[in-house]
Parts: C-alpha cells; sequence; structure tokens
C-alpha cells in the first residue's frame, strides 16, 4: 500500500473514532458490552477499524460501478456473509455518516450526486 494512501487510511479511522468515541459520552446506557460471549479476548481496535475501513471501501466501489443498487444485492455483491455476524449494516450505515453512499430510497444505496432508478 503506498504511504498516501496508508495515511488517508489512518486519517479516516482516526476521525472515525473519535466521531464515535463523542456519541458515546453523549449517550452512555446501561446494559451488555458489545463483545460476544465466547470471546476468550477481546478483539484489537486497530483491527477492527482497518477491516471496517476496508469493508466501507467495497461498499463505496461496489455502489460506484453499479449505480443505484439495493442492500439485498449489494451484501451479495461485495460477499458480506463472509465478513461475520453484524458486520454489514454498520459498515453501510458508517458509509453513508462519512458521505461515501448515499440513500436513496428505503433500501437503496447510490454513490454520492446520484438519484434512485425508475
Amino acid at each position: 500500500m503506498a504511504e498516501d494512501e496508508q495515511q488517508a487510511r489512518d486519517e479516516r479511522i482516526a476521525r472515525r473514532v473519535e466521531r464515535r468515541q463523542s456519541q458515546r459520552r453523549r449517550r452512555l446506557r446501561p446494559g451488555l458490552g458489545r463483545g460476544v460471549p465466547w470471546q476468550l479476548s477481546p478483539p484489537d481496535p486497530r483491527a477492527q477499524e482497518e477491516a471496517l475501513d476496508h469493508e466501507i471501501l467495497m461498499i463505496e466501489n461496489a455502489v460506484r460501478e453499479e449505480g443505484p443498487i439495493d442492500e439485498d444485492d449489494l451484501r451479495k455483491l461485495v460477499g458480506a456473509r463472509f465478513w461475520g455476524p453484524g458486520r454489514f449494516r454498520p459498515a453501510v450505515k458508517e458509509a453513508v455518516t462519512e458521505g461515501r453512499v448515499v440513500r436513496v430510497g428505503r433500501s437503496q444505496l447510490a454513490a454520492p450526486g446520484t438519484t434512485a432508478q425508475s
């Protein structure tokens, strides 16, 4: 990976982590943590963020190549079933939050600046 690409990815991850931490500080709620009960040790946060960034990039590229697409079709196109349980929706949510894709319908996504197909 080129040094510029690595730096850009690190900056995206830092902004995303800061935004989430800011949101968590505003809405602390009691309850179970985000860990999975069968995990023996907590996952590496850096590796999780890099994986999320890669998933967002896959979603962004697929939407740009295919045009407006239904979330179910996008899930199949990017192979989200191999990402692990509960990873696709958060990746889509982050992609929308970061403006890398936009919602053009209830379950349709498109590249920024496009509209849904009729």
